[in-house]
């Protein structure tokens, strides 16, 4: 394999320092990023919604429109009416 192009970079963008002080330097970035998020999170308030449960009429409303679309919900298949359409038509042989 013959390379054409080597990829270098400038003297000026290398960092010369030695690997265990570059690990320390980003050691001491992910402790204060670690601190900055434990603050944070200590001052914001937990979500809390009140989601009520849907009524018999709402819920007849989603099944229906579910089976309405071109693919079909796994909801779907354990509701009847919509039930049966998820029955295999090899399955309803009529003797």
């Amino acid at each position: 394999m013959c390379m054409d192009y080597v990829p270098y970079s400038e003297v000026e963008n290398i960092d010369f320092q030695s690997a265990k002080k570059l690990k320390k330097s980003l050691d001491e970035k992910s402790d204060k990023l670690s601190f900055k998020l434990e603050e944070t999170s200590a001052k914001s308030k937990p979500l809390c919604l009140d989601v009520k449960a849907p009524n018999k009429k709402e819920m007849e409303n989603f099944y229906a429109k579910s089976n309405s679309c071109n693919t079909k919900t796994v909801a779907i298949s354990l509701t009847p009416p919509y039930s049966q359409s998820f029955v295999s038509k090899s399955r309803n042989i009529k003797l």
